[in-house]
């Protein structure tokens, strides 16, 4: 019982860093590997326990069906299914790589060069520019530039995924990104970071919205409300960048292959969590 309360634990992210082999900025296969942020994946706290009780890592294992061993090389393997989010950065590319030839080349076969893991259902970008790599605006492009993250590029880089259900912004949110309340007068910067942070997450809590949580932050989702957006100063508007992408991935191409999930019913979502390690 309380080793299936531990395998049962809440939603979590998965870190994972993309390449592509060969490298270049022509179609190629896409891979993951755990990459810079493997300590911080939820799983990996199961893993020190397994390690530490070898009845418990049977028990685990026998669970997912899978090896720690590999799921220490495979990071998309740790994901269960709609319950688990993957948070994706980006290896270094050298010159431009074009999402949407990729696209078009996984819609021939998505085993060898797409993103086809039936498990991987929710997928996160961190906005961050270190890891964005590749993934920001062209210098004639129209968009809001304070968010390095150009909406098209997003969109055709989403459909090279065969199971997609949800797309989340992951924004780490500074004192000086919300506004003061009344309930923290008196109160540092960081203690009414944190009291809006957890107005948010009772929200969340209420509304059914997704919460995930990594080894040393909790991320809870906005929704593009007036209770969502309330007491936040957002360096751009992610929302509208998030309309555009999704408009962008709803056109329908001929030469693209069509995802086993209803694109219309594709979420485009946000998540926030405190700058601060908890």
């Amino acid at each position: 019982m309380i080793f299936a309360t531990a395998a049962n634990y809440n939603p979590a992210v998965v870190y994972a860093e993309l390449k592509m082999i060969p490298a270049g900025e022509y179609p190629k296969k896409i891979t993951f590997s755990s990459g810079r942020n493997r300590e911080r994946s939820e799983f990996r706290q199961l893993r020190n326990l397994a390690v530490a009780i070898p009845e418990f890592r049977a028990f685990l294992e026998a669970q997912l069906g899978k090896t720690f061993d590999l799921l220490g090389r495979y990071p998309l393997k740790a994901i269960r299914g709609d319950k688990d989010i993957l948070v994706i950065s980006f290896h270094r590319f050298p010159g431009f790589l074009n999402w949407r030839a990729q696209a078009v080349l996984s819609g021939f076969n998505y085993r060898t060069h797409g993103i086809s893991q039936q498990n991987v259902r929710n997928v996160g970008l961190s906005i961050a520019p270190t890891h964005l790599d590749n993934m920001a605006c062209h210098v004639d492009c129209r968009h809001d530039r304070r968010i390095p993250l150009c909406p098209l590029r997003l969109a055709a880089f989403l459909k090279n995924f065969s199971h997609l259900e949800n797309v989340f912004l992951l924004i780490k949110v500074k004192s000086a990104d919300v506004a003061r309340i009344a309930a923290a007068d008196g109160s540092s910067a960081r203690a009414n970071l944190d009291m809006v942070l957890e107005e948010k997450m009772a929200l969340a809590r209420r509304d059914g919205l997704a919460v995930f949580e990594d080894t040393r932050r909790t991320w809870v989702e906005i929704p593009n409300t007036r209770a969502g957006r309330r007491h936040f100063f957002f360096q751009g508007d992610v929302f509208n960048l998030l309309d555009v992408a999704r408009a962008s991935y709803l056109k329908r191409e001929a030469s693209l292959a069509q995802t086993f999930f209803p694109p219309d019913k594709v979420g485009f979502r946000v998540l926030v969590s405190s700058w601060f390690l908890r």
